[in-house]
């Protein structure tokens, strides 16, 4: 059991609520306040391998390649806050293929990083070469009062996770 403060800030878990996502947009790097981020995962797909005595020896499972990540952040919408709606329209530059730009692909690095109960970040995930593939407007109820939440899915290649 912990005994001091510097026990806990050690030997416990940090808490996932204090965290903050930057995305990273050439001269640009907005900081955009997300309720919550899932998807941060890395997988590879499994590959059976028989050799020519399996029968004998067995099967191997072998990692093939990397799956691809697909993360979606939620949060609330903002009035005259247009940032995720015009990096979705920019994929149109690459589906047109009439009207290719010099960057078409338009894609975008994420740091998500994890805070302590001092404001250190004490975790890092680079999400590397991400581009949105779904932008989800809010549900509509008008016998409940909450806040309008939209969505984004990202699809990236690879994440990198630093710590301290």
């Amino acid at each position: 059991m912990a005994q001091t403060i510097e026990d806990i800030l050690t030997d416990y878990p940090i808490p996932s609520c204090n965290y903050q996502v930057t995305v990273h947009d050439g001269d640009k790097n907005p900081t955009i306040s997300f309720a919550e981020v899932t998807g941060l995962k890395r997988e590879y797909e499994t590959v059976i391998y028989k050799h020519g005595f399996s029968f004998y020896l067995g099967y191997f499972i072998i990692p093939g390649d990397i799956k691809p990540i697909h993360i979606t952040m939620r949060r609330g919408v903002f009035v005259n806050d247009d940032y995720l709606d015009a990096w979705f329209e920019s994929m149109d530059a690459w589906v047109n293929v009439f009207h290719p730009t010099s960057n078409p692909l338009n894609t975008r690095d994420v740091d998500i990083k994890l805070y302590n109960g001092n404001g250190s970040a004490m975790v890092r995930w680079k999400v590397r070469g991400a581009i949105p593939v779904k932008l989800e407007a809010p549900n509509f109820n008008a016998s409940i009062n909450e806040v309008a939440i939209e969505s984004i899915e990202l699809v990236a290649k690879d994440i990198e996770v630093s710590y301290g």
